[in-house]
């Protein structure tokens, strides 16, 4: 992924191409880091309650359309604030390992890019907007349906599409704007498919959520700009 070039030359100050310090196997930035943790650790807290608090955690937690047209049909303001809070909480909620585990290494690897170039506070800020925005369009597109939708795919979307947003927008790199706009198409591509095939193309029997894919990627794209900084290979 993309890192900021130190621009101190050989001898100012840093270490030097030949003495430079060892670097860990494992570098992973603190706030990447602790999001994959507490995503983590809200899906151990699920796998060990009982199924009756398991259900409730699933219904406070996770947005659903049908209960959103309920309240909204009722009047019922308050019902409608408390279900407004799910378009972030349901981001941190699996309900399998293969669900968390692939979110978790998207998470880390375009996580990790986003955060060594932009800080620890734009990726939280952009991984809970593109999480809102992806929730929100699947929300819209599937008003009163009795679905669940859950996971922190819109969030890590999100993620996609600032890092993509960071590689278009050099205009000192083509192979990096190229490199970019591969990985655009490629992600709508995916959609698109999913979109016609469901989660039959992967072999699941749950459906997959395009639409908070792709809002989240959009939302990614739109909610950050390229730094007054080279961007290093």
């Amino acid at each position: 992924m993309r890192q900021l070039d130190d621009p101190r030359p050989d001898g100012a100050g840093g270490p030097t191409g030949r003495h430079r310090a060892p670097q860990p196997a494992f570098n992973v930035p603190p706030a990447t880091l602790a999001l994959s943790g507490a995503i983590l650790a809200a899906f151990l807290v699920l796998r060990f309650l009982p199924p009756v608090w398991v259900d409730r955690a699933l219904d406070a937690l996770t947005v659903i359309p049908s209960a959103f047209a309920a309240a909204a049909a009722a009047g019922d303001a308050g019902a409608l604030l408390g279900r407004t809070a799910t378009l972030i909480s349901y981001a941190f909620v699996h309900l399998d390992w293969p669900h968390l585990l692939i979110n978790l290494g998207f998470l880390l690897a375009f996580g990790s890019a986003l955060e060594r170039v932009l800080g620890g506070r734009t990726l939280i800020v952009v991984f809970m907007a593109a999480a809102a925005a992806g929730g929100g369009l699947q929300l819209l597109l599937e008003w009163g349906v009795p679905i669940l939708i859950l996971g922190a795919s819109g969030g890590v979307s999100g993620l996609m599409g600032a890092v993509i947003r960071l590689l278009i927008g050099d205009p000192h790199d083509p192979a990096r704007r190229r490199l970019g706009f591969t990985l655009l198409s490629v992600l709508v591509g995916l959609d698109l498919l999913f979109a016609l095939l469901g989660g039959s193309v992967l072999g699941l029997d749950a459906e997959i959520a395009w639409q908070t894919h792709l809002g989240g990627l959009v939302a990614g794209l739109l909610l950050v700009r390229r730094p007054r900084v080279d961007l290093s290979v």
